[in-house]
């Protein structure tokens, strides 16, 4: 079947199926002639019979190597009815064989009753499911055979003909009902594959679909989770990070907050492209020197929030030096920036809403000192005039 690449002509499928049964037992076929020759032989007629057994293997070998050729193209029409053409040729050849045999000779009847029923018995077996092909194998047995009574004594045919007409209609009704069965079984099986390949396409359309939607959901949280502008995470995402901290490492961690000195000034001497690359880069130096878990965090326009990990990060005012160079490192040649920070440590008991208090009056206090540095928080600082730090 692997011939076939698909096709759902029934025909060639059944034409295709009926070639490798006779690929498998075609040197049997091809003793059938010797045996024939062997029971000629014995009747006394030696030189016909060496000369049909030649006739009788020559043909039956080419009707093999036409099997053997049309089963390489089961689709083309005309190997189907060059086969089915050789099928009858051979079987007229087998049916016309038994003309050989003496029938005045003990068990004559039978002799000539034997070798056609043994043919029609084959045809019944491998010719099908391709009916065309054993509808040409059995008429090419029966013609030649049931012509040859004529040319015998009438009680020989009147003793062998009932016998070969019970037994080869019993193979030939076998033989039809075997390739109803047969094709039956084809149409199941391309039935079977028909809907295993719709299912396999409705599974395979299935993953794209789950795959596309997989890819729209996380394009869709990477909106809802991130800056547009910069990439950096938005506040949300980091005040979600802080609930999901547990308690007991809390005291390792402290809360940044930093903002860019003069960055309205930047603007207006640069331009807001200008501006906008410098968010940029600040956020991807802090992505590339913390990593995803300090969540580096958009606060809000050029103000900016992270959450440091002692353990992990190091000292804190040594951490925002080395962003502070990192930024300076990619920025255009002649633009100089920095900003200002203020950390304040996540102590035992401290609520969130505190913990950002205080590392807003840390980055004030670091804005009024100078901007450029780095302040820790202190409960002696200063409290800024409202709960965002100064800007600019």
């Amino acid at each position: 079947m692997d011939t076939l690449h698909g096709t759902r002509d029934l025909d060639a499928l059944s034409f295709a199926e009926a070639t490798e049964t006779i690929g498998r037992v075609g040197p049997g076929l091809l003793l059938g002639p010797l045996l024939m020759a062997g029971s000629i032989w014995r009747g006394g007629r030696q030189e016909p019979a060496v000369a049909w057994a030649a006739i009788t293997i020559l043909l039956t070998a080419m009707g093999l190597v036409t099997a053997r050729l049309g089963r390489a193209r089961p689709t083309r029409p005309a190997w189907r009815q060059t086969f089915a053409l050789a099928a009858f040729v051979v079987g007229a050849c087998w049916g016309a064989s038994v003309v050989l045999l003496d029938p005045s000779t003990p068990g004559g009847a039978i002799s000539r009753v034997i070798p056609p029923i043994a043919v029609i018995a084959m045809v019944s077996v491998i010719f099908v499911p391709h009916r065309a092909s054993f509808v040409a194998g059995v008429a090419g047995v029966s013609i030649p055979y049931l012509a040859s009574f004529t040319q015998v004594d009438r009680v020989v045919t009147i003793e062998s003909l009932p016998g070969f007409l019970t037994v080869s209609t019993l193979f030939v009704i076998h033989g039809l009902g075997e390739t109803r069965r047969r094709r039956a079984a084809i149409v199941a099986r391309l039935a079977a594959a028909d809907h295993a390949e719709e299912m396999r396409r409705d599974r395979a359309h299935a993953l794209a679909t789950n795959a596309h939607l997989r890819a729209v959901n996380e394009h869709v949280r990477h909106l809802a989770e991130h800056d547009a502008l910069t990439g950096a995470y938005n506040r949300r995402v980091l005040l979600e990070r802080l609930g999901r901290v547990p308690t007991d490492v809390r005291p390792e961690h402290s809360l940044v907050l930093l903002d860019l000195d003069h960055f309205k000034d930047a603007n207006d001497r640069y331009g807001h492209a200008m501006g906008d690359e410098i968010l940029c880069h600040l956020t991807q130096a802090a992505h590339q020197l913390l990593g995803d878990a300090a969540c580096f965090t958009r606060w809000g326009g050029e103000e900016f929030a992270f959450l440091h990990d002692q353990h992990a990060h190091g000292d804190v005012a040594v951490v925002l030096d080395r962003l502070r160079a990192a930024l300076q490192t990619r920025l255009p040649a002649g633009v100089r920036t920095g900003f200002s920070a203020g950390a304040a440590r996540w102590e035992p008991g401290l609520l969130t809403t505190d913990l950002l208090r205080r590392a807003d009056t840390a980055l004030y206090a670091a804005k009024a000192n100078g901007r450029g540095r780095t302040e820790l928080f202190s409960a002696i600082m200063p409290t800024p005039p409202r709960d965002v730090s100064t800007t600019g």
